[in-house]
């Protein structure tokens, strides 16, 4: 280790429910890598499920490894070859690495059609932060390719550029929805549902928001306290999920079309088109035979009853996009799917999406600092993966901060 470095101090994952925090040795930067003094680290649902179960599908804990994946610090060492970062430079750090990095471990393509094709998420020979076997960045010091490294804009906290990575997952759903950067869409104009109001559920909405100002949002959930915060980020309506409705599925696309009647209703009334008004508070009160639905659902909770409410929801024609990983077999309602031609498409982390979240966030076009209810040392890391794995307190997002 260089002598004018500090320890290493990692909290390192042995075994399901084996955290342990202490020294850890220091990374060197190999050609076209950058050695990083971190400054921040979200904590992510999938750290707590390694931390819980070991596993998570094929990606099984094998050997001790250190956790966290949503990070950001300053860059201390510069490998051979890296040219367009200095040391000194405040970076945030998109975690997955494919096979086309030149700072990759990979000596040849990884086959992946589609990761050839530019879609690097799907990469077949992805290394990916906290991701068995490869080592996460929750340390004093971490290792990582150069090119998957991005120089923050002014103004921009570590904090907020640790948060690029859960941004990073709503940019690319609503792009696999279809819609582009002026608010047009493959699926034509309409409103957009989001089902779950947990951490990606409300980056996504913050994303559609400040990207599609014209499109109504939607978000649902169990939690009445999750989507007030929802509201306070700009949701234009919020269904409140009763697992003990027996309308199932259907009720929760009922709710979603009588709250968009009624902002229609109210937007009528503010434009002050009285006959207008007057028919949608008469859509508001009896909704239509057949309901138009909305253009894009995005289902951001992994619960089966939230998948099957998303195809509900959506209109003839529209897009259901996956982005919540639940229990490995889910069963969806293919006919209600069939009879309307939803496409349903799946999400599967992100591809060339943190410059875009550098600008979002940069250009104040949203703001993620609402979303942090908790903040930890990395001293403190077991009591943060705690208090994500219990749900407790109002938590949305927790940091481990190293300031």
């Amino acid at each position: 280790m260089p002598s004018d470095l500090g320890p290493n101090v990692a909290a390192v994952l042995h075994g399901p429910g084996d955290l342990r925090v202490g020294s850890h040795p220091t990374p060197d930067p190999g050609p076209h890598q950058v050695l990083i003094a971190v400054s921040a680290v979200g904590i992510c649902g999938s750290d707590v499920h390694y931390l819980t179960h070991g596993r998570i599908g094929p990606f099984v804990l094998r050997a001790p490894m250190v956790l966290g994946h949503e990070a950001a610090g300053v860059v201390v060492r510069l490998g051979a070859g890296v040219t367009h970062l200095a040391v000194g430079d405040q970076v945030a750090i998109e975690p997955g690495v494919p096979c086309s990095s030149a700072g990759s471990l990979s000596s040849s393509h990884c086959g992946v059609a589609a990761c050839a094709a530019g879609r690097y998420n799907l990469c077949g020979d992805m290394r990916f932060c906290a991701t068995p076997p490869v080592d996460g960045s929750l340390a004093t010091y971490y290792v990582h390719a150069a090119d998957f490294v991005y120089r923050l804009p002014a103004g921009v906290s570590m904090e907020d550029a640790a948060l690029f990575e859960p941004l990073s997952v709503g940019i690319h759903a609503l792009r696999r929805a279809g819609l582009d950067d002026d608010g047009a869409a493959a699926t034509g104009p309409g409103d957009v549902y989001v089902g779950g109001a947990g951490p990606i559920g409300l980056v996504t909405l913050l994303v559609a928001k400040a990207k599609y100002p014209t499109r109504r949002v939607v978000v649902a959930d169990v939690d009445a306290g999750r989507l007030a915060l929802a509201t306070e980020l700009g949701a234009d309506a919020t269904v409140v999920v009763d697992v003990a409705d027996d309308r199932g599925a259907a009720g929760v696309a009922a709710d979603v079309t009588a709250a968009l009647c009624r902002l229609i209703a109210a937007a009528a009334d503010d434009a002050g088109t009285s006959e207008a008004s007057g028919a949608a508070a008469a859509t508001a009160a009896a909704p239509p035979r057949h309901p138009p639905g909305v253009a894009v659902a995005v289902e951001c909770s992994g619960a089966a009853s939230s998948v099957a409410a998303c195809v509900a929801a959506v209109r003839p024609g529209g897009v259901v996009v996956v982005v919540g990983m639940g229990a490995p077999v889910v069963g969806v309602p293919l006919v209600d799917a069939g009879v309307k031609e939803i496409d349903l498409r799946g999400v599967f982390r992100y591809a060339d999406t943190y410059g875009e979240a550098a600008a979002l966030v940069g250009e104040g076009r949203l703001s993620l600092r609402r979303l942090v209810t908790h903040r930890y040392r990395l001293a403190d890391a077991a009591k943060a993966f705690e208090t994500v794995r219990l749900g407790r307190d109002g938590v949305i997002k927790v940091v481990i901060d190293y300031a």
